[in-house]
């Protein structure tokens, strides 16, 4: 893992987040779609509390390796947790309290959401300036991970909502055009 790969991997993930939104009526994004309690706007408000919640423990563990006063990480990071396999269990994972959208999503959801996004990017550069790798805190599904591998869930855990939104989309338009 590259401070560029996970880079790579959050923009790809919104871009393909924000390009399901782009393809949909104003009015179809704000519909909860029967099946659903989310409509595609509060997936994003969803999304951007991940992002404003990995990035303050992505924070604090860089934080807490730089007190300690280890070094830079080496350029290329191994032996993380494989966090990839998660993505299809997104949907089936358990609540967990303060991660619930506004309902209804606000106007400002779009612009919260990319403030949220490019605090994270900005703690990505922080999380690489200091070895955090020993440094943990529990993801309540996954157990305790590191900031590199908060920072990787936050790309895997959008592409796990991917196909739910594609469902809520796709349930909006059908009940607008009835």
């Amino acid at each position: 893992m590259t401070k560029e790969s996970v880079y790579s991997e959050l923009t790809t993930a919104r871009t393909a987040t924000l390009a399901m939104l782009d393809s949909a009526d104003g009015s179809v994004l704000s519909w909860v779609s029967a099946g659903h309690t989310w409509s595609a706007l509060m997936v994003l408000d969803h999304l951007r509390i991940l992002d404003e919640q990995v990035a303050a423990v992505a924070k604090r563990l860089t934080a807490r390796a730089r007190k300690d006063g280890v070094g830079a990480p080496p350029a290329e990071i191994m032996g993380l947790k494989e966090l990839d396999h998660y993505e299809e269990g997104v949907m089936d994972a358990p609540s967990v309290p303060g991660m619930e959208p506004r309902d209804p999503a606000p106007e400002t959801v779009r612009a919260d959401a990319a403030v949220a996004r490019a605090r994270l990017i900005a703690v990505l550069e922080e999380v690489w300036e200091v070895d955090s790798r020993e440094r943990r805190f529990p993801h309540p599904w996954i157990g305790p991970i590191n900031a590199y591998e908060w920072l990787a869930f936050a790309a895997v855990h959008e592409r796990g909502h991917h196909g739910h939104l594609r469902a809520i989309l796709a349930g909006a338009v059908s009940a607008v055009a009835e």
